[in-house]
Formats: structure tokens, C-alpha cells, sequence
């Protein structure tokens, strides 16, 4: 059927095709604009963690040098001449209350120079002359001479008691051994530390022991403190904290801002970003903090001090605002160009689709007209065709009816539809269309069959049938379809009539010619019917389909209709020479060639001319094995199974049961082994002895 081109379609395969690429492009897009976001922020990130580490390590330095300045300035208090004399010489005094109302120079040269070391380096204010060591003063930094028995031989006037400080300066083993110590709190108020620098006596050997103790505490003020404070701004995120860490408690010096305790201490989990900063010393660590701030954090040792930390850190939205803000700026511009490019190809693709529509749209009504056409002419057929065809659904319901199928039942078509067929052929007639419908269904294939009415052996009536299976036929105005099956129904009874007739003739003309053979060989005589007979038998022992029963059944008849041939003395005579034998053999080639053009059903010539064919290949032609027809090895065995038990002018006959036993000796060289073994079982379990009786008695 000719047909326009429509404006070119896409199919749906190519839609969806289309589709995934260009969503495939959109997550290309994103992907590399996340990827550029990301680099950006990584980059702010790096920039960030060198700005923090060098300010940790810078504020960190500081800290460590401030402690290394006091712990400097009380070595050389320990290391003067006149000081290591003047405690050696007060030591020998047993207490201190011995030197009497006058107090002694040295005791006064001693408080006088505490006094200006704690002044200058950060100890604690100016001491007052009139204050002795015992007196009861305000505590809050100094400097404290002890002799060798650990006793106070004098203090500058903030300097707290022996007891308020720290019991591991007290405890420790080696007096030897200058020790840092804290941080501590002062009055529960003011956070200090503690040194202690031991005291060497002149001219001290390798395994001299100190002659006192030198114990300082200075306090963390403000100054202190503004150590932690960054030259430049870093926001107000940003804070410096010095924290003591022992695997378990952080301690903090400095308040955080969340906290205005002097001197804070927390469990380690509580703040996982300050832990997981000292845990990577010197790398920044990104986490939550103890407000639950998510903050970049970077930690540094503090020099001359055994577990303290500098901490910085700056909360990371803060620190990384400028970045986030263009990222999410990146993205939500893409998202735009996205959604804005996409609403563009939506509606050209829409604007297309509807061109297609409307160009779609006049093809389908001039393709509509055409249909409605060719559904005229192809009813005009159906209509006017002799064959009687009709459709039956699942349900046996007749659902189309030609005019000819309606005159065949002798209604109307109106009538027929809808109606089953049972009620309208009657039960006997419509089982067996049913039946092969169904069977045409289930098989999905199509299926034949043939209807005959027989009076007389002469058939009066026949109906041949093709039953084509539907699988989708439409009914109606619903939508839906059901399966069904296309009948075909054509009368065939004058072809019946006529091949019934042509076939009475052609087995009239063989028992002719087979009765002119019996004659001419009255020992031979009824020879031909016996080898039919046990032939068929044998090909239906063995269920071959037709033609090949039938076919070994004539070659069996007219086997011997070559013996036309040979002279009649030959065939009567009691003895034979080898080349008379060989001209009787001759004959079956002899049959084949008479009976050449003759049109049989089934492959009836060449089974008689295979007939004389062994299996091994030894035969008149050569042939060998399954080259050798089926119904020419039937007819080889039935022939020389026959000849065997059937007496001779020269030969009596042989016993079935001697006869069976040479054909079962020639299995595999002369004799195919299923027909020997369908033919032994003809014989002993398919009635086939007392058959051969009957025919062996009908030839006496």
C-alpha cells in the first residue's frame, strides 16, 4: 500500500535515547560545577590552615618563650654568689625565729633581692621591708627562699604559703631538678604557675645536694593573656585558647567564650574539635566543638611546658562564607541555565510533536479512507467466495459468518452471531470442529481436518476444514480482544468422490496384475499378498506415519509383476541354473520400470527397486543403511521371510520359526534390526502366525 512520509517521528527508543543524554549533559554539567565548588572551597580551606598554623605556632612560641624568660631569671637568682652564701650560712641557724628581734643583714639582702626578681619579671608587685616570711598576706604571686629543711626563709609579699602550692613541686624525688608546674588557681579566682629552681652551694661537686629551693608562682594576667591575641583580625569567630590536655580532661587557661570560669575543665568528648586538633598536632581538623559549632581547628605544643596546647580555631561558615556564598551562587546559576535551556527544548520538541500531530493526523484519515476501502473489497471477497468461513471464539460463540457459512446452516447471519455452535450444528457435527479448534489453540499452529458422510463405502458428503488460530480478534466497539479461531470449511465431496474412485480402479488393476502373475506361477500363486500383508503389519508394529504403510503394502502386491517377463517353464521349473536364477531376480528390477509412470501415493516405484537393497550395503545398487527407504527395507525382509516358509518346484518350505531364525541371523548385513525385531514381534505377539495361515491356505 503507497503511503506519504510523514514530518520525520522519533521513536521511542530514540525519545528516551534522547532523554538519558541529555540528562547524561546535566549531571556532566553538575557534577563539574560541584567539582569546581569544591575546589574552591578546598583551596579556602588550605589557605586557612596556613594562616592558622602559623598563627598557632607564632602565639605557641610566645607562650613557651614567656616561660622561658621567668625560668631564666630564677636560674640566675639561683646561680648568685651572694645569695648560695648567705642561705648557706642562715641554714646553720635552726629556725628561723632564732635571729632574735634585730633581723640579720643577710636575711635583709635576701628579701630585698627577691623582691626586685619578682618585680622585674613578672612574680608579683614591690614587697613591703616590715613583712616577715610568716606574716599573713595576700596571696596572688612571688618569689619564696626555703632552706634545706624546706623552710620558709623569706617571701615577697603576694607570694602564696607552701600548702597552696602544687604538692608535685613538694613531692618530687630530685631536689636537683628545676620543675614547672600548673596552671593552678589563687584565692579560686586567679590562675598561676609554679616553678621551683634549686639552689647549689658554692663550688658544688657532681653529687652535691641543693643548700634550699627557690619556689615562684606567677599569675596569668591580662598581659599574659594578650599573647594569644592575633596581630591582624581573623573575625569573630576566630578565638586562641590554652588549653593542658592528659588523655582524658582538657584544662582551659584562657575562658573560652562559652564559659567565664577562671579556669575551665571539661571531659575530652565534650569538645571533639579542640581533642581531635591536639590528637593531629600541626594539622588543621575540621569538627564540632563544645557549642556545637562546626570550627576548623589547628593545635601546637607549647615549648617548656609538658602538656599544654595553643589552640586556634574560627568557625567554619565564617571562615569560608565568601567561598560557600559563591559556590552556592555556581550552582543555583547552573540550576537556572538548566531548568531554562531544558524549558526550551521541551517546547520545541513540543511545537515538533505538534506539526507531527497535525501532519499525523491527515495521513491517518487518508490512511483511514484507504482501509475502509480495502475492508470493502475484502468483505466483497469473503462475501462472494464458495468457501464457507466463519471465526468461533474461546467460548464456542460464533462471532463472523461469511454468506456462504450462513446458507450452509441455513439462516441468517444476524441470527448466527453470538450464538454457539453447538446450537447451531448440533452436538455430533460440532465436537469434532471444536475439538481441532481447540487443538489449533493450544498447539498455536494451524490445524486441518475432513468431515465425510459414507453410505455404501462411497462417500455421499465431504467437508475438508482449515482451522487457523487468532490470538488478538476484535469484537465490536471494545477495546479489549479474545483469542479465536479462523474455520475454513470447503466441500470436497465430488474431489472425494472422484480420488475414492480413481483408487477402487488403480487396486482393480493391481489384483489384475497380480492374478496374472499367480497364474503363471502356480507355486508362487497368492506370494504377492502374503508380502503385502505381513509388509503393512510391519511398518504399523513399527508406527511409521503414512505414506510409508501403504506404500510397503502395493510394493509388497506388485513385487513380482516383473515375472510377466520370464518364461513360464522358468518359473514351473524344479531346478535351476545360477543364470536362470539371476533373470527371476532381474525381474523385480524389471517391475520397478513398468510400473515407472504410474502415479501412487507414497514412494511406491522405488521401494520395489530398493527392495533387493542389504543394509551393509551389498545390494544391487549399492545402497547402504538409512539411504535404503524404510518401506524397501520392510519390503526386503516380508519378501525373503515369505520365500523362506513358502514350498518351491526345487525347495520345500521352511517352518515360521526357521525362517525367523535366518532373518535374525542376517541382522546388520542383509536385514535392517528394528523391522527383523518389529517383524518377530508381529509374529509371536501381533497375531501374525495365524494371519499367515489364512494366507498361506488361500494360496493351497
Amino acid at each position: 500500500m503507497e503511503t506519504r512520509a510523514l514530518v520525520p517521528s522519533m521513536s521511542r527508543a530514540s525519545k528516551l535515547a534522547m532523554l538519558g543524554a541529555w540528562l547524561f549533559l546535566v549531571l556532566i554539567g553538575f557534577s563539574a560545577v560541584f567539582w569546581m565548588a569544591q575546589e574552591e572551597i578546598s583551596r579556602q580551606e588550605a589557605e586557612w590552615e596556613n594562616r592558622l598554623e602559623m598563627l598557632s605556632a607564632s602565639q605557641s612560641r610566645n607562650v613557651g618563650g614567656w616561660i622561658a624568660q621567668r625560668r631564666e631569671a630564677l636560674a640566675n637568682l639561683a646561680d648568685n654568689l651572694s645569695l648560695k652564701l648567705y642561705m648557706t650560712e642562715l641554714s646553720a641557724i635552726s629556725q628561723p625565729q632564732d635571729f632574735g628581734l634585730e633581723e640579720p643583714a643577710q636575711l635583709m639582702f635576701l628579701r630585698n633581692l627577691i623582691f626586685s626578681t619578682a618585680a622585674n619579671n613578672g612574680f608579683g608587685g614591690m614587697a613591703q621591708p616590715d613583712v616577715r616570711a610568716n606574716t599573713d598576706i595576700e596571696k596572688d604571686g612571688g618569689i619564696m627562699l626555703l632552706n634545706v629543711r624546706g623552710e620558709a626563709l623569706v617571701m615577697s609579699r603576694n607570694m602564696p604559703a607552701l600548702s597552696q602550692l602544687p604538692t608535685e613541686l613538694q613531692a618530687a624525688k630530685d631536689a636537683k631538678e628545676p620543675l614547672f608546674s600548673g596552671p593552678f588557681l589563687i584565692n579560686d579566682q586567679q590562675v598561676a604557675v609554679a616553678f621551683r629552681q634549686p639552689v647549689m652551694p658554692v663550688q658544688a661537686e657532681d653529687n652535691a645536694t641543693p643548700i634550699g629551693q627557690i619556689m615562684a608562682v606567677a599569675t596569668l594576667d591580662d598581659k599574659f593573656f594578650r599573647l594569644l591575641e592575633p596581630a591582624v583580625p581573623q573575625g569573630k569567630t576566630a578565638e586562641g585558647l590554652l588549653v593542658s590536655w592528659d588523655d582524658s580532661e582538657l584544662t582551659y587557661f584562657s575562658n573560652p567564650k562559652d564559659t567565664q570560669e577562671p579556669m575551665a575543665q571539661r571531659a575530652g568528648q565534650s569538645d571533639p574539635a579542640t581533642v581531635a586538633a591536639i590528637q593531629s598536632s600541626g594539622r588543621m581538623v575540621g569538627a564540632r566543638d563544645a557549642r556545637e559549632r562546626q570550627v576548623f581547628a589547628i593545635a601546637q605544643p607549647v615549648e617548656n611546658a609538658r602538656g599544654w596546647w595553643l589552640i586556634r580555631k574560627v568557625e567554619r561558615r565564617a571562615a569560608l562564607g565568601d567561598a560557600l556564598q559563591r559556590t552556592r551562587l555556581w550552582k543555583i546559576s547552573y540550576l537556572l541555565c538548566a531548568a531554562l535551556l531544558t524549558a526550551a527544548a521541551i517546547a520545541f520538541f513540543r511545537h515538533q510533536s505538534a506539526l507531527r500531530a497535525k501532519e499525523a493526523a491527515r495521513h491517518y484519515r487518508s490512511l483511514a479512507n484507504r482501509i475502509e476501502r480495502q475492508e470493502q473489497l475484502l468483505t466483497l471477497i469473503a462475501e462472494t467466495s464458495p468457501v464457507a468461513t466463519y471465526i468461533l471464539d474461546a467460548e464456542e460463540r460464533l462471532r463472523y459468518a461469511n454468506r456462504r457459512a450462513a446458507e450452509a446452516c441455513g439462516m441468517d447471519r444476524e441470527s448466527l452471531i453470538g450464538k454457539g455452535l453447538i446450537d447451531i450444528l448440533g452436538a455430533a457435527r460440532a465436537e469434532s470442529i471444536l475439538r481441532v479448534n481447540k487443538e489449533a489453540l493450544e498447539g498455536h499452529a494451524s490445524r486441518s481436518s475432513l468431515e465425510q458422510e459414507v453410505v455404501d463405502d462411497l462417500p455421499v458428503r465431504a467437508l475438508a476444514r482449515e482451522h487457523i488460530p487468532l490470538y488478538a480478534i476484535p469484537f465490536g466497539d471494545a477495546e479489549t480482544t479474545q483469542p479465536g479461531v479462523l474455520v475454513l470449511e470447503s466441500d470436497v465431496t465430488s474431489l472425494i468422490q472422484s480420488q475414492e474412485k480413481q483408487q477402487r480402479t488403480l487396486h482393480h488393476l493391481i489384483r489384475t496384475m497380480v492374478a496374472i502373475v499367480d497364474k503363471r506361477d502356480p507355486h508362487a500363486a497368492h506370494h504377492s499378498a502374503c508380502v503385502s500383508m505381513i509388509a503393512e503389519a510391519v511398518a504399523h508394529t513399527m508406527q511409521l506415519a503414512s505414506p510409508y504403510p501403504e506404500a510397503a503394502a502395493v510394493a509388497g502386491q506388485l513385487l513380482n509383476l516383473g515375472k510377466i517377463l520370464v518364461p513360464e517353464e522358468l518359473l514351473t521349473a524344479k531346478s535351476l541354473k545360477a543364470d536362470e536364477r539371476e533373470r527371476i531376480r532381474a525381474s523385480l528390477k524389471a517391475t520397478a520400470d513398468l510400473l515407472q509412470g504410474i502415479d501412487f501415493t507414497g514412494p511406491v516405484v522405488e521401494t520395489i527397486r530398493q527392495s533387493q537393497e542389504s543394509v551393509d550395503g551389498s545390494g544391487p545398487l549399492g545402497l547402504k543403511g538409512d539411504a535404503i527407504l524404510i518401506s524397501a527395507r520392510i519390503v526386503h525382509a516380508a519378501n525373503n521371510f515369505v520365500a523362506l516358509i513358502s514350498a518351491r518346484a526345487y525347495r520345500s518350505g521352511k517352518s515360521v520359526d526357521e525362517a525367523l531364525k535366518i532373518l535374525l541371523e542376517g541382522i546388520d548385513t542383509q536385514f535392517d534390526r528394528s523391522v527383523v525385531a518389529a517383524l518377530v514381534t508381529y509374529m509371536d505377539n501381533g497375531g501374525g502366525r495365524t494371519a499367515l495361515t489364512d494366507c498361506l491356505k488361500e494360496a493351497a
